[in-house]
């Protein structure tokens, strides 16, 4: 019994670090999402070059470099959406962190009361 208090402060300290560690990743997530959209550009345009350099190769190279801007504009229009809903839950992220904080800090306060009259009930 006399370890427990020292467990649960470990345990919150371990939540903390975690919740720290999530913010960090959430906030650091798009720059990481534009790099990789960088990159995906740059396969893009890599790829229309290669076709468009073995059109003996490959059938209905132009049908496909047509309409690769149709398609990349649905593919950034999808992306745009998911950064829109990202930066979403990274805005609402805090509020909802620091409630479960305080849930967990309010549990752990009720469980160190239970504990601290636990030796007047067992006599």
């Amino acid at each position: 019994v006399s370890q427990i208090p020292s467990t649960f402060k470990n345990r919150i300290e371990t939540t903390v670090e975690g919740v720290e560690k999530t913010v960090t990743n959430i906030v650091e997530l798009p720059e990481r999402i534009g790099k990789g959209v960088d990159k995906t550009r740059s396969a893009v345009v890599t790829t229309a070059e290669t076709i468009a350099s073995v059109p003996d190769k490959v059938k209905n190279t132009a049908e496909f470099v047509a309409a690769l801007p149709s398609r990349t504009a649905k593919s950034v229009e999808n992306f745009t959406t998911g950064v829109s809903n990202l930066a979403t839950n990274v805005v609402s992220f805090p509020g909802r962190a620091a409630s479960a904080v305080s849930n967990t800090a309010e549990g752990v306060s009720k469980t160190a009361q239970a504990i601290a009259s636990l030796p007047g009930k067992v006599k």
